[in-house]
C-alpha cells in the first residue's frame, strides 16, 4: 500500500528558519520586556540567558537544532538519490556537509543545554561548534548546488546562488569578528559596556546576530530543490508476523 504524504517538503526549511528567528526574537522581546537585557544590543545568548527569557530561548533552540538535523538528512539523502553511486568527488562533499550538520546540531544543544550563568567555557565551546561551522556547511551546500546545477539536475538560478554566497560571507565574517573582538576585549556574562566601549561591544554582539541571521536565511533558501521533494510511505504487511490463531 502507497500513499503520498507531502505534496513537497519546503515547508521544513521554512520551519526551520522560523525556529531560528523565534529563538532569537522572543527571549530578546521577552528580555526587553521585563528590563534584563544588559545593554541595548546585548550577544543573542545574553538576551536569553535570565528567566523567563532563558526558558523560551532553551526551547526554540533545541527545536531549531533539531529541524536543522532533519534539514541537513533530507538535504543528504536528496542528493544522495540523484547521485546514485556517480561523481565519488561529489558524494564525499555531500557526506562531509552531513557531520558538520551533525556538529553544528551537537553546538546548538550546547548552547541551549548549557546557559552562560551555568557554564560559560561549555555554551562558548558549543557556539564555535554551531556558528563557527554554519560557513563551511553553507560553503559545501553551495558546492552542491551549483555542481548538480552544471549537470541539469537543480535550475540554474544566479540570484540565488550570489544570495547564498553573501549569507555565507556573512556568516563566516559575522563569526570571526565576533570571537575577535570577544578574545581580545574580554566580554563575560551580561556584560554592560562603558560609553568608551559601546562601538567595539556592539560591533561584537552585532556581528553575533548576522552571522546567526545569515545562516537561518541560507536554511529557509533550501526550500527552493526542497519544493522538489515528495516523501513517499510504503506500508508492508509481513503475514509471517501475525499469529492468526492467536485467542484473547
Amino acid at each position: 500500500m502507497t500513499f503520498c504524504l507531502f505534496s513537497g517538503l519546503a515547508w521544513f526549511p521554512v520551519l526551520t528558519a522560523a525556529f531560528g528567528a523565534l529563538s532569537m526574537v522572543v527571549p530578546f522581546s521577552i528580555g526587553y520586556k521585563y528590563d534584563q537585557l544588559s545593554s541595548k544590543l546585548p550577544f543573542v545568548s545574553d538576551a536569553g540567558s535570565v528567566a523567563p527569557a532563558s526558558t523560551f530561548f532553551t526551547f526554540f533552540v533545541v527545536s531549531f537544532a533539531f529541524c536543522c538535523m532533519m534539514t541537513a538528512f533530507i538535504r543528504f539523502s536528496h542528493i544522495r538519490g540523484i547521485l546514485g553511486h556517480d561523481k565519488i568527488g561529489i558524494q564525499r562533499a555531500n557526506v562531509l556537509a552531513l557531520l558538520l550538520a551533525i556538529i553544528v546540531t551537537i553546538g546548538l544543544n550546547l548552547v541551549a543545554s548549557f546557559p552562560e550563568s551555568v557554564n560559560f567555557t561549555v555554551h562558548i565551546i558549543g557556539f564555535c561548534m554551531s556558528i563557527g561551522l554554519a560557513p563551511f556547511y553553507c560553503f559545501l551546500q553551495l558546492y552542491l548546488s551549483q555542481k548538480l546545477a552544471s549537470e541539469g539536475h537543480f535550475p540554474k538560478n544566479k540570484v540565488l546562488f550570489v544570495f547564498r554566497l553573501f549569507l555565507m560571507i556573512v556568516s563566516g565574517v559575522g563569526f570571526l569578528v565576533t570571537s575577535m573582538l570577544f578574545l581580545f576585549e574580554g566580554y563575560t556574562y551580561l556584560y554592560e559596556p562603558e560609553e568608551d566601549e559601546e562601538t567595539l561591544y556592539y560591533t561584537c554582539s552585532g556581528a553575533e546576530w548576522a552571522a546567526t541571521a545569515a545562516f537561518i536565511l541560507f536554511l529557509l533558501t533550501l526550500a527552493k530543490e526542497f519544493s522538489a521533494i515528495n516523501v513517499t510511505i510504503f506500508v508492508e504487511v509481513l503475514n509471517g508476523h501475525v499469529n492468526r490463531d492467536e485467542t484473547v
